[in-house]
Order: structure tokens, then sequence, then C-alpha cells
């Protein structure tokens, strides 16, 4: 069964905090976030996040063990030894693409678009490199460059 995890920025600080989401309703007009806490009689932390943050956990690991969410920037080992090109690495960021119903790779510019799988994350080396929120400069180069 896959972990249900979410994670967003606070609004006061900017901080990524992790937890199960909340959104918005005329009862309470703010998306939240509520993290686990050490207190006995308050077991949750509760967060305001700022909505267009905020991403799930898509059940899958990077080759490093770092778990991936909707957001995240990933670098991607293409090629091999006996390829023609060699081997070369692309950034791309992790959606989540109804039509497929499964999380997917995109450039920024939304050209190439494929399913994100466990056996794909390790069969090309996949690692978490950043986000779109704090680092969106590596998607930038990589879809100026091609």
């Amino acid at each position: 069964m896959r972990e249900i995890l979410f994670r967003g920025k606070k609004i006061d600080n900017e901080e990524w905090v992790y937890g199960f989401f909340v959104g918005s309703s005329e009862n309470a007009p703010y998306d939240e976030i509520f993290s686990p806490s050490n207190g006995l009689f308050k077991p949750w932390k509760r967060h305001t996040v700022d909505f267009e943050t905020v991403g799930q956990y898509t059940g899958l690991t990077d080759i490093m063990g770092a778990k991936i969410f909707e957001g995240d920037i990933v670098k991607f080992k293409h090629g091999g030894e006996f390829a023609a090109g060699g081997i070369y690495h692309r950034n791309y960021a992790v959606e989540f693409v109804n039509t497929y119903a499964t999380y997917g790779l995109r450039l920024r510019n939304k050209s190439i678009f494929f399913p994100l799988k466990q056996s794909t994350a390790y069969m090309h080396d996949v690692m978490v490199i950043g986000n779109i929120y704090d680092n969106p400069d590596l998607l930038r180069r990589e879809s100026d460059n091609g």
C-alpha cells in the first residue's frame, strides 16, 4: 500500500512541511498541511501553506532513496555506453498527468512526456536535484539546450 503524504511551503516563512493536506473551504479559507507533533495532547501541528506549492508523494524513490514528489526536478540518465550518443542527462519536472492516471516526467516546455515507474527510476539513475518552486533555473537551462 502506498504512503499518502503531501508537502507544501508555509506562507509565513516558506519552509517546506510534510503531512496530510486539507484544502480550503467556506469554513477554513486556508490550505493547510497537518504534520506529526511530539505533543501528547496535540499530536498534529497545523501549517498554512501556499496551495500552488502543494504536491503529493508519488510513492517512488530516487536512486539515493529520497522520496519523489509532484513538482520535483529530477536528473534522468539517457543513452548508454553502446548508444551512438553515449550517456547524457536531462532534467525533468515530475507531474501528475490525469490522462494516464500516473505520474510522469515532462520537460518544462511540455514537449516530452513519459510515465514514471520505480523500475524506470532505477534503470535511468533518476535523482531528485531540486523542485520547480525553489530551483526553476534547473529546467530553464535544460529546455534551452533542447
